[in-house]
């Protein structure tokens, strides 16, 4: 199943969740899982951001080339 939400929609409802503590109704406004926002926030990171360390080039040679 592909991913209908992005990393934006994602931080926007970390914000949301702060300010009203709603799981539940915080996950359905953005169309994220409860299970994954839950997750996002006791702390794991965005994969992109996990997973920096197993790509070919790292974020500093990626700039360098887009350059």
């Amino acid at each position: 199943m592909e991913q209908q939400y992005t990393e934006s929609d994602m931080r926007n409802a970390c914000q949301e969740y702060a300010k009203t503590g709603l799981l539940r109704a915080t996950a359905r406004n953005w169309a994220i899982p409860p299970s994954t926002l839950r997750i996002r926030l006791n702390g794991t990171l965005p994969r992109s951001i996990a997973y920096q360390d197993y790509q070919r080039l790292s974020v500093t040679q990626e700039r360098h080339l887009t350059d």
